[in-house]
């Protein structure tokens, strides 16, 4: 999105709500793939290790992201 139109956004509370609830549901469905795809019994370690870093930066996008959001709550 563009910044003046997230800028615009965040003044609506709804909007920062819905934002914010969408993005502790891809939390969860990420908390899933690790626990499934970042397994090597299941994946194999090379399959394992390369899903594990894609984990790692996923994680801190939207760590970063809801603490970002908290702040207009």
């Amino acid at each position: 999105m563009k910044v003046k139109l997230i800028r615009k956004k965040l003044k609506d509370k709804k909007w920062v709500l819905r934002r914010y609830a969408q993005v502790l549901q891809e939390t969860d469905r990420m908390n899933t793939f690790k626990q499934f795809d970042c397994d090597p019994f299941f994946r194999g370690p090379e399959l394992a290790s390369a899903n594990l870093n894609v984990y790692k930066r996923t994680m801190f996008r939207l760590k970063r992201k809801i603490t970002f959001l908290e702040k207009f709550l």
